[in-house]
């Protein structure tokens, strides 16, 4: 930030190879994410042969998880299980 305060933000940034909008609007997480992901699991023990796109429909179902996409429930379901997987001592490789 001292940089660009000394040179300006676009230069810095070019050099940088790195979009201006991260210096003016930095990243931020969403505060629901834990309450979300455990209603990804539950759902998914629920229905364990269903895909994200189902229970993303499922999820909408709820009145709390009305504006859920599917993206973020196959991101969900990616990270909640290759975490699992990890802590059980399978890694997937062969």
């Amino acid at each position: 930030m001292q940089l660009a305060k000394a040179f300006g933000v676009s230069p810095v940034c070019r050099i940088l190879s790195v979009p201006r909008s991260t210096v003016y609007y930095p990243p931020h997480a969403r505060a629901d994410t834990a309450r979300f992901e455990q209603a990804v699991q539950r759902e998914a023990g629920q229905q364990p042969a269903e895909g994200s796109r189902r229970l993303a429909a499922h999820l909408r179902r709820q009145s709390r998880w009305a504006h859920t996409g599917r993206e973020r429930v196959r991101r969900a379901l990616h990270w909640t299980f290759s975490r699992s997987r990890l802590s059980d001592g399978h890694c997937g490789a062969t």
